[in-house]
């Protein structure tokens, strides 16, 4: 592999890296954990690669990280979407029943009068 395909694949396996434990941080239990030790191994493969630019067990290794990672992160924007609608639709049922309420004790306060 060539010096600037090897210097690419390095900066995008470090923003990779990154982003992995920013969202970590947002995460709590096995996932935060996960995405930390995936981060780790990102970290130790970009350093064998730098060390080794013509290692291609480490590149192979680094592309299947990658593909993985991949995958995991589009499995945690499935399940923040699945949960953003969850929440939306808790609220939604929350100001529905909050509006029949209100409107009931309207009812009664005007059938009262």
């Amino acid at each position: 592999m060539n010096a600037p395909a090897t210097q690419d694949l390095n900066r995008l396996a470090t923003a990779l890296g990154a982003g992995l434990r920013r969202e970590a941080a947002a995460l709590e239990g096995n996932r935060a954990g996960n995405l930390c030790a995936v981060a780790d191994q990102l970290d130790g493969l970009i350093a064998v690669i730098t060390q080794h630019p013509d290692d291609l067990d480490a590149r192979r290794v680094l592309l299947q990280v990658l593909s993985e990672v991949e995958a995991f992160h589009a499995r945690i924007q499935e399940d923040h979407a699945a949960t953003k609608a969850a929440l939306l639709g808790a609220a939604e049922r929350r100001a529905a029943g909050q509006a029949y309420g209100e409107a009931r004790r309207y009812g009664d306060a005007g059938a009262g009068s």
